[in-house]
């Protein structure tokens, strides 16, 4: 049909209705099938690339992870090419577990590209691990190539078509298909994925009725543009947040306060460290970088088993050594190193981590020090000393000769200490420590045990056992008299004895406990003797130590077993043989035998057994003398004496226990005599005085036991609220074949009748020490010569005058 004819048919209505009929039912039914065929079309082409996606994680997934977790590097590039040369895959990339490109094939090349992913997850014995992503971009460009193809045939075809009927048709299809279509691909065309910006809307004018094809297309091309859009998105924020991890493990290693290292394998140099490396190594900024490995670690390079392939790369068990590495200025540092082979710059490299550990290394030769040496005089303590003795005991046995151990005790030392204080006394002890050390020889060892005791170990004092003997006493009798001269601490001059005990090793114990316990013993026993000497054990120190353990034990046993018994011993009144009162005196009563206190008493006040004895025959004297005054037997009153040792009388609560007994009992406190010697009052450092004047205040009255054995001034028995003076039993059994012993009875007769105190002559055992008694004024008397103890307190108290005593007393009217 020519043109003019195609204008004709145009302008009639008939033709137009029928034009228009067919324009619009072939261009319905041709759009319709044409957008049918290329949505068909365009989902059997995705499905294609879908299947591939598929194929891929069916078949090269399992594989690729197996060669991955093997290592097997040529294996995996040539998946990741096979995969790549899969129909309209453009772009592949794998990613190790830390998300840094591992391998990539291809280029991200194409209008319109989508990608997939998969995580690589190992099924390990230990668990599931993530070992990598696998990531394959894929272009749409052939897709729409092929869709904008069938667009062109159909349009074409159809123009042709068109062409023949109306010119209107061709207006149409401009219209209502080819102008949307411009439209969209202009759209399309502009659209820039890689850009941050939010692509605009497409501008379509959709028709009133119902959205066509086109207008659908337009709205999936809207949808997808908001998917695309989101998705850029979330890749900008992961894009951001393996930036700020990849800026944060920057700042860990930049800032990590260890010395990292990263070698180049192949030229064994270093390709990059952080700052810390160079602080540590005394390198500026960027000198270490290139630096061979082996200037850093010269002498044990080969120590670093991961450098010399002597570990798998894979192991987990990596091993922590000890290494030195060299600062540029030549200064050796002890480090702690660990290794391992990692991936750097797409090429393994050895990766050095390590922790400067000098002041670790100081601390821990601190701390030895401490451990093996006393902290104040710098000499070996317990510890060491006793490893030396070992020692020597070994090199003894081993050599058949002998060596010396001195055990050594500062005497009186606590004195200086409570009177100038523990700093001098602390220097004392560190100059005591070097005088020690100048007067011994170098192969010999001085220790500190502790306190103000020393350990001397002697070595090399020949095979003989009696010139060791004498050559250890010579060595003790030098340090004697080295000690004895005076020190000068802090603007003090001090003098200091030392009381010292030996044992020879291995005659005298072949073990380090023994040897130290039996020259401990000596020492003990040269104090025992004065002081200021040396003891050299001997057998009989230990029977003499046994003696002493199995009399502790059967002194606890007695005071369980309540063996113990009191005998009373009346005190007489000269004048008139009456008895004006009873001292209660402790046996013993073990085994049908009688044992007198001066064999145990010693024992119960060294080991504090004293306080509990010494507080049972408080109890049962007042108890006793309370219940003959209830049975009314005796005629009169008398109060009844208890000696007090110093360690009960300096207790807490000694006091308290008086009151308590005299509360308890019944008995007047002014029938209660305490007894106590003249020494426990010389030192008043802990308010003796005092403490007396207390129990003088609960109304008990007060006795100087064995006056004249002390050192008491008059001036200070002033002092005493005591009533009464016993003369000690010593003078008065001498004082017939002594002049001298009579003229201190005498004296202390008269000072007792000065002080307006009473007196009592102890031991008074013949009738010419009464008589002279008498003749000196002696008021009152206490001895065998009167009565001896007796069980009973009833016999005690009705003591009846023997024939003599009237004698005496007749005589001297």
């Amino acid at each position: 049909m020519d043109i003019p004819s195609f204008l004709k048919i145009r302008s009639t209505g008939l033709g137009r209705k029928l034009l228009f009929l067919i324009i619009i039912a072939s261009s319905i039914i041709t759009l319709f099938l044409t957008i049918t065929q290329l949505y068909l079309d365009y989902r059997v082409d995705r499905g294609l690339l879908d299947e591939r996606f598929a194929e891929v994680e069916r078949s090269h997934i399992p594989s690729l992870i197996s060669n991955i977790w093997l290592l097997n590097k040529d294996i995996v590039e040539s998946q990741l090419e096979g995969i790549n040369s899969l129909p309209d895959f453009v772009y592949t990339e794998l990613l190790d577990d830390k998300d840094r490109v591992f391998y990539h094939v291809g280029a991200k090349e194409g209008e319109y590209l989508i990608k997939k992913e998969w995580p690589l997850i190992y099924d390990s014995p230990q668990g599931e691990r993530r070992i990598g992503v696998l990531i394959v971009w894929a272009t749409l460009d052939n897709i729409y190539n092929r869709l904008l193809d069938k667009v062109f045939v159909i349009l074409t075809s159809q123009a042709i078509k068109t062409f023949l009927v109306s010119g209107v048709i061709l207006f149409i299809i401009y219209s209502v298909v080819t102008h949307r279509l411009g439209v969209i691909s202009a759209f399309l065309a502009k659209w820039d994925p890689s850009s941050d910006e939010l692509p605009p809307k497409i501008e379509s004018k959709r028709t009133k009725a119902k959205p066509d094809e086109l207008d659908e297309l337009v709205s999936i091309i809207e949808e997808m543009r908001i998917r695309l859009s989101r998705s850029f998105e979330k890749m900008q924020e992961l894009f951001d947040d393996v930036q700020n991890q990849k800026n944060q493990l920057k700042k860990v290693f930049d800032g990590s306060s260890d010395i990292i290292l990263v070698v180049d394998i192949e030229k064994q140099t270093i390709s990059t460290c952080n700052r810390r490396a160079e602080q540590v190594l005394g390198y500026q900024e960027g000198e270490l970088s290139g630096q061979l490995i082996k200037q850093i670690f010269p002498c044990n390079f080969k120590d670093i088993t991961a450098f010399n392939n002597e570990i798998d790369a894979s192991d987990e068990n990596i091993e922590v050594k000890e290494l030195r590495v060299f600062s540029a200025d030549g200064q050796s540092i002890p480090v702690e190193a660990v290794s391992s082979i990692i991936d750097y710059h797409e090429r393994p490299q050895l990766l050095i981590l390590s922790r400067d550990i000098r002041e670790r290394k100081s601390q821990e030769a601190k701390i030895n020090r401490m451990a093996w040496y006393d902290s104040l005089t710098g000499l070996p303590n317990r510890a060491l000393i006793r490893d030396r003795i070992h020692q020597a005991l070994l090199h003894n046995k081993r050599h058949d000769d002998y060596s010396g151990v001195l055990f050594v005790d500062l005497d009186y030392f606590k004195d200086i200490n409570d009177s100038l204080g523990h700093n001098i006394g602390d220097e004392l002890l560190v100059a005591v420590s070097l005088r020690l050390k100048e007067d011994v020889r170098e192969e010999d060892s001085v220790g500190r045990l502790g306190g103000d005791e020393f350990i001397i170990l002697l070595n090399n004092l020949g095979k003989s056992e009696t010139v060791a003997r004498q050559s250890l006493a010579i060595v003790a009798g030098k340090l004697c008299t080295s000690l004895a001269h005076p020190f000068y601490v802090t603007g003090n001059k001090l003098s200091v004895t030392a009381s010292m005990g030996g044992a020879l090793c291995p005659a005298d114990g072949d073990d380090v406990d023994e040897l130290l316990r039996r020259a401990d013993l000596s020492m003990y026993k040269s104090k025992a003797a004065g002081r200021n000497n040396f003891t050299m054990y001997s057998k009989e120190l230990d029977i003499a130590s046994a003696k002493r353990l199995n009399l502790l034990v059967a002194l606890r046993e007695a005071i369980h077993n309540k063996e113990f018994v009191l005998f009373y011993q009346p005190i007489v009144d000269m004048e008139t043989n009456q008895v004006v009162s009873i001292e209660a005196l402790i046996r013993w009563h073990k085994d049908g035998r009688l044992i007198s206190p001066n064999n145990f008493i010693t024992q119960l006040s060294e080991t504090g057994l004293i306080m509990q004895v010494g507080n049972w025959v408080i109890e049962q004297a007042c108890k006793e003398m309370m219940a003959q005054l209830k049975e009314g037997g005796c005629q009169r009153q008398v109060p009844i004496a208890v000696n007090v040792s110093p360690v009960q009388f300096g207790s807490e609560g000694f006091i308290d226990h008086l009151s308590n007994v005299l509360t308890t009992t019944g008995l007047p406190p002014h029938l209660l005599v305490l007894e106590v010697t003249e020494d426990l009052t010389m030192d008043d450092s802990s308010g003796a005085i005092q403490r007396l004047h207390k129990i003088r205040e609960l109304g008990i009255k007060l006795a100087l036991d064995d006056f004249g054995t002390g050192y008491s001034s008059l001036s200070y028995l002033k002092r005493l609220p005591a009533s009464k003076l016993k003369i000690d039993k010593s003078f008065t059994r001498d004082m017939l074949v002594d002049s001298d012993d009579k003229a201190i009875v005498s004296t202390i007769i008269s000072i007792a009748k000065e002080l307006n105190l009473e007196v009592v002559a102890e031991g008074v055992e013949q009738p010419e020490h009464a008589k002279t008694l008498v003749r000196m004024g002696c008021e009152q008397a206490q001895g065998f010569y009167y009565m001896r103890p007796q069980a009973s307190l009833k016999e005690a108290i009705m003591m009846v005058p023997p024939d003599q005593l009237n004698k005496v007393k007749n005589t001297n009217n």
